[in-house]
């Protein structure tokens, strides 16, 4: 299928700003120099770099192939270096054990509004359906009830974010399929030849077609390519003019 042109500005909420975007470089970059050259390209589309975070599960190796290693992450390396099979396995995994978590908690309430569709409709007639409403609406729902009652049990090991919602309720396959296309392109992919992608917003729809884009990309990828993961804020903008 083939790569649509993104937009060229989406700006999103203050509180989602800070986020994780993989960089993907020319094949030959040096490992010393992977950060340097992760942190040009962001700082080209007026974007903040907070530094790197070790992301990628690093295959078995000399750490001196590898940006840095943490617990067996690294925040860098050639692909060749890289369990990028393991990042989407482990992530599928885990989705599939807290969507059941998810199944059980909320077993006996019924479906629920998404805050989504609540919010769009505070949008359209803010007067007669007030922000403020529209929260209380969507938090008082039994579902979203049980969610948070569930994540306020101390030391839990599977919360429900009740931002995801949607996405639970779209089903066990759905939603760790989701996990599965998210393990490696996190928030955003910078194309070595291209614009930074990114999801048009945090509707699923949105984020469905950005793994879609975002994991062609990675698959054309060469083994020699390298990818790093750093943390940014700011707007979302295009890595190139």
């Amino acid at each position: 299928m083939p790569i649509r042109p993104q937009p060229t500005v989406t700006v999103l909420p203050a509180e989602i700003l800070a986020r994780t975007v993989v960089v993907a470089l020319p094949a030959g970059t040096p490992t010393a120099d992977l950060l340097a050259a992760a942190n040009r390209r962001v700082a080209a589309a007026g974007l903040a770099s907070l530094g790197g975070v070790p992301y990628f599960l690093a295959r078995p190796g000399r750490s001196r192939h590898l940006l840095d290693r943490w617990h067996g992450l690294t925040t860098g390396a050639a692909v060749a270096r890289l369990d990028l099979a393991g990042m989407r396995q482990r992530s599928a995994f885990a989705a599939t054990m807290q969507w059941r978590w998810w199944r059980y908690v909320t077993a006996s309430t019924p479906t629920a509004r998404s805050w989504t569709e609540l919010r769009d409709r505070s949008e359209q007639d803010p007067e007669k359906y007030p922000l403020h409403r529209a929260q209380r609406d969507f938090a008082g729902q039994p579902r979203i009830v049980a969610m948070q009652a569930h994540n306020a049990l101390p030391r839990q090991q599977w919360p429900l974010p009740p931002s995801e919602l949607e996405l639970f309720q779209a089903g066990e396959l759905t939603y760790s399929t989701v996990a599965w296309l998210s393990a490696v392109p996190a928030d955003g992919l910078a194309c070595p030849d291209g614009p930074l992608l990114q999801p048009h917003s945090r509707r699923l729809a949105d984020r469905i077609t950005y793994l879609r884009l975002a994991n062609a990309h990675l698959d054309r990828l060469g083994p020699d390519a390298a990818l790093v993961a750093v943390v940014v804020t700011g707007p979302y903008l295009p890595l190139d003019d």
